[in-house]
């Protein structure tokens, strides 16, 4: 069962879980420090199996508290991950442009989230270090757009250090929890606007309805 995002909070309205895979030293941690603390550091160490942070937005009105879970990029670290694959209401599913075997590797980080995660949970495709990627990329746009268009999700180019689509990558996401949340029960807060298609990235259909203006960063 997927996570109740009812928990009551005097702060907020809604708790989603949010878990963010990839390989070890793709960017995630950098992504997640600069959204919850707003800071770049330039030699920050991999995760050590998994750091959790908090961050509080709003969507469309509702006082959303993400309770975001960096899971360790390394194998020996997966048997504590698979548990807090568990009761996860949304994935980031994150790659390095300038490092091609991190893409390679996310057939087996999407097998991960087919096995443990609530089928058909919302995922986002992250490619992590875009700053870099101009001069040293090696995962093109449209590849990455190819990827995620078969696995039914978004992609959007993030830089932790410019600071260029953090917020955007998790008001995304969000905004398909809540449009999952609309689908499974029917209904969600503020139905009826589509934060998605305000984001400064690019849409896919993520579930198989009509199709978003897809463009690269």
């Amino acid at each position: 069962m997927m996570s109740n995002p009812n928990t009551p909070g005097g702060d907020c309205d809604y708790i989603f879980k949010i878990i963010v895979i990839g390989d070890s030293g793709v960017g995630k941690s950098s992504l997640t420090v600069r959204l919850s603390e707003d800071v770049f550091y330039k030699d920050y160490a991999s995760t050590i199996a998994i750091d959790f942070r908090m961050h509080q937005m709003s969507y469309m009105d509702k006082r959303v508290r993400l309770q975001i879970w960096d899971t360790a990029g390394q194998e020996r670290f997966q048997s504590v991950a698979t548990a807090f694959y568990r009761g996860a209401n949304g994935v980031l599913l994150c790659f390095d442009l300038t490092h091609r075997p991190s893409f390679v590797h996310l057939e087996q980080w999407m097998d991960r989230v087919r096995q443990q995660a609530l089928p058909g949970i919302p995922c986002l495709l992250v490619g992590c270090k875009s700053d870099e990627a101009r001069s040293s990329r090696q995962v093109t746009c449209e590849e990455a757009l190819a990827w995620a268009q078969q696995h039914n999700m978004a992609f959007i180019e993030t830089s932790a250090k410019e600071k260029e689509n953090v917020q955007t990558a998790f008001q995304q996401i969000t905004s398909f929890i809540f449009e999952d949340m609309k689908e499974r029960n029917g209904k969600a807060p503020g139905a009826g606007d589509n934060a998605a298609a305000r984001a400064q990235s690019v849409h896919l259909d993520r579930q198989g309805s009509s199709k978003k203006e897809s463009k690269c960063c």
